[in-house]
């Protein structure tokens, strides 16, 4: 491990300055924090000849008048670290020494709380993370660092949080659930959540004793009832809700949208007590300019929101993305520095607006996707996820004061201790590495030693070359894989999937490509890779790390240029490198999508969806969508459906003489569409950019056709399509989509009305219940809750006004 001390110390440590020989010898007193407007006491002791003056220079622009008393006081009116300089003069001469002294804002009564992959359990001395890959929850020791226990969870845990009651509450992203468990990791019960709504943020609101998680997959909040679990109500939080935050009031609930819009990234704020939306911050596209230090972009990937301590700001990081940049579109090429950067933006929540000139652009670094706050909040830690690496701002002032590197692997989320220890969840090591940062909490040493790495997962359900393959993937530290830790396969393709960018690749002799989403193609299942084609084996991507990338590569250079091999479609590279065919065996691993939550909560499709099925039969759409995996890809097809333009660009340099067939699973949740991005639904799809019916005979459908089409399609996920044809209705008392239906009304806590019946299509979005089903459980009746705050979030598809449910 390295570690780096800040370049603002020089001159500010504890220390003497040189003075002549025998002059007087001062020991300052090095004070605690104090807040904004209180009274600090500083004091010193000095042996000296004669009679000994001191002064005192604050560091804010102030000092005391020269005194024979070394103990005087100060009022600091703003927060920061302020540089305080004690001068001591005797009849031999003069010395000087210097601290630094804290000074935040007054703190509330009760500290906010974030979503995390890793906490604090004060009550018992421990620490505590989820193990994403292996479906398990690890406790260790605070003091000792010993592992206490890992249990199992659900599939795919996200975050933790911990109650007041000392039970764990994990968010399941691919079971659609929540486990709680008891303080020794005992199950006590599981919240079932719809299908596909794919939670991933949980954190606990103390001041109302709920719970909220956040549903990535329907872009709603749930609140849970602490006592029992019950799902209280569901609220709409926005497209992609992800990271979720509370503020020291308990009143203001933040969620992050995690794949932003084209042309900024979002903040959903909620009020408490409705639930209703109270605004949403937008977080600007960066002006830039593109430099060796900066770039333009839009915020990204927004994972975690963190309310200060304080109370003051919230802090967003996340990657930022220059999609305003390429040959086409403004004449200037890509490059490694230029194309994907990481940031830290902050929101005033007082004026409720983003603070644009204090967003902080981390430089030669990657995916800075978690944060974690000292306990006045004068110190932020923020996990870079690609570098493997925690780096230190001065809250205050955004500058850097300190990092470590070489944290095990993929660190993304990181806690503090009360005695000064930084947990660092490493989930692509399965390991907690513990820093020492007393030091830094006391302003007085920016060094942080290793203490020890705790091995929190055992039960490792990866094969060894899939996990090998995992860690190449995320990792942009690696030299080979990035020059100057960028750039890594997982800055486009975070957990495999995609983010929702349009890039401009024309230096690389292609055009505008929209990135596509790694799950389910089983790497080259499905057929050659990219929109145009113009890879054949997923070690061709050594030709990206080598180019745009900027890394060395994994391949020796005698032996990439060995014959054709140094073209993307030429001599095969498998078998040559086992980094290339260990990231090769982990793309391959993607197997599956997403589950949709359009479908019927059986997982089975609406009747909507059934009746789509026919319509996509009768126009043939299976023809080029075909099979299990619908798609001709693997045939080697391109085909010119009337969606090129000028800007389409080329095919490795050659002119582009069609588009290779995209799978149809999981789209759902892939928009915008088609090879340049240029739909943002797929009403969109069918109609305007299908002018001529090149893409099918559209145009002749009716609206019901078209809306019965556009279920089915978002119905599309993991089932054969073999296997969905024929199949009847499971829930017939529902409305389809588009159609009312019956609603329903709950007691206490719960939603009433609602429409769209059972539907999920554009207008759906309800649930009911067939025959036979008179009386339903608690747990029923709340997921009917959920059900029915669905239908307003499919009223964003029908609207198009938003890219994804």
């Amino acid at each position: 491990m390295r570690t780096r001390s800040s370049p603002y110390l020089v001159g500010l440590l504890v220390g003497l300055l040189a003075a002549p020989a025998g002059a007087v010898e001062i020991a300052a007193r090095v004070n605690a924090p104090h807040p904004t407007g209180a009274e600090v006491d500083f004091d010193a002791n000095a042996n000296g000849i004669g009679e000994v003056t001191f002064t005192w220079d604050f560091g804010d622009g102030t000092q005391s008048e020269p005194s024979t008393e070394a103990r005087t006081t100060h009022v600091y009116s703003q927060p920061g670290h302020y540089s305080v300089i004690l001068a001591a003069e005797d009849d031999l001469g003069q010395k000087t020494q210097s601290f630094l002294q804290a000074i935040h804002r007054p703190l509330p009564s009760r500290p906010p709380t974030a979503s995390s992959t890793i906490v604090f359990d004060r009550d018992k001395g421990r620490v505590c993370n989820v193990n994403s890959d292996n479906d398990t929850l690890s406790c260790i020791s605070a003091s000792t660092f010993g592992l206490e226990f890992e249990v199992p969870v659900g599939d795919h845990p996200r975050t933790l949080a911990i109650a007041q009651d000392g039970t764990f509450w994990v968010a399941n992203q691919d079971a659609a659930s929540v486990s709680v468990l008891d303080e020794l990791g005992t199950l006590l019960h599981t919240i079932v959540l719809p299908r596909g709504s794919k939670p991933f943020g949980i954190v606990i609101n103390v001041a109302r004793g709920v719970a909220y998680v956040t549903l990535q997959g329907t872009g709603q909040l749930a609140e849970l009832d602490l006592s029992n679990g019950a799902i209280l109500r569901v609220a709409d939080a926005g497209p992609w809700a992800t990271g979720v935050s509370v503020d020291p009031t308990g009143e203001r609930i933040f969620v992050t949208r995690f794949l932003s819009p084209v042309d900024h990234g979002e903040v959903v704020e909620l009020r408490a007590a409705d639930l209703g939306i109270e605004r949403t911050f937008e977080l600007a596209l960066d002006p830039g300019p593109d430099t060796e230090a900066t770039a333009r972009g839009v915020p990204n990937y927004l994972r975690q929101v963190v309310v200060s301590p304080d109370g003051a700001l919230a802090w967003v990081p996340s990657k930022k993305d220059n999609t305003v940049r390429g040959q086409a579109l403004d004449g200037q090429p890509l490059t490694f520095e230029s194309s994907v950067r990481t940031i830290m933006s902050f929101l005033d929540l007082s004026t409720n607006q983003e603070v644009l000139e204090k967003r902080v652009d981390l430089n030669n670094r990657t995916l800075a996707l978690s944060v974690a706050f000292s306990s006045i909040g004068d110190y932020a830690f923020v996990g870079l996820l690609g570098n493997n690496a925690v780096e230190v701002l001065d809250a205050y002032d955004g500058s850097i004061v300190s990092g470590a590197f070489e944290l095990g692997k993929a660190p993304d989320g990181l806690v503090l201790d009360d005695a000064g220890h930084l947990f660092v969840n490493s989930f692509l090591t399965r390991s907690v590495v513990v820093l020492d940062a007393s030091g830094i909490l006391a302003s007085t040493d920016f060094a942080m030693a290793e203490l020890a790495e705790v091995v929190v997962s055992e039960q490792e359900k990866l094969a060894s070359n899939v996990l090998l393959g995992k860690q190449i993937f995320y990792d942009a530290q690696d030299p080979r894989m990035s020059l100057e830790g960028y750039v890594s396969c997982a800055a486009c393709h975070l957990d495999g999937f995609e983010d929702g960018r349009i890039w401009d690749f024309t230096d690389r002799g292609e055009g505008l490509r929209n990135t596509t989403s790694l799950l389910g193609k089983r790497g080259t299942g499905q057929g050659r890779l990219h929109w145009s084609a113009n890879f054949d084996e997923l070690q061709d991507f050594e030709h990206d790390i080598r180019g745009p990338f900027g890394g060395t590569g994994f391949l020796p250079d005698d032996v990439f240029n060995v014959g054709t091999r140094n073209t993307t479609l030429g001599d095969a590279k498998a078998g040559l490198s086992p980094e290339l065919d260990a990231l090769a065996a982990y793309v391959t691993s993607l197997e599956t999508v997403n589950a949709s939550p359009f479908r019927n909560p059986d997982g089975t499709l609406t009747e909507s969806g059934l009746r789509g099925l026919e319509v996509f039969e009768r126009l043939g759409c299976q023809s080029c969508h075909s099979g299990s995996d619908y798609t001709d890809s693997a045939q080697g097809l391109l085909h010119d459906v009337g969606t090129m333009t000028a800007l389409s660009g080329n095919r490795l340099g050659a002119p582009l003489e069609g588009i290779d067939t995209p799978t149809l699973r999981g789209i759902w949740e892939t928009a915008p569409y088609l090879h340049d991005g240029s739909a943002a639904t797929l009403s969109e799809v069918l109609r305007e950019k299908n002018p001529s019916d090149l893409h099918g005979p559209t145009l002749a459908l009716t609206q019901q056709e078209l809306d019965d089409l556009v279920s089915y399609l978002l119905q599309i996920e993991n089932t054969p399509r073999e296997a969905e044809v024929g199949r009847p209705p499971l829930l017939p008392g529902g409305g389809s989509g588009g159609q009312s239906g019956t609603g329903a009304a709950f007691g206490s806590g719960g939603v009433a009305g609602g429409s769209g019946g059972g539907g999920s299509g554009p207008g759906g979005g309800g649930c009911s219940y067939g025959p036979g089903v008179e009386s339903p459980s608690r747990l029923v009746l709340a997921f009917l809750v959920l059900c029915l705050a669905a239908a307003r979030r499919s009223r964003w598809v029908a609207r198009g006004t938003h890219s994804r449910p």
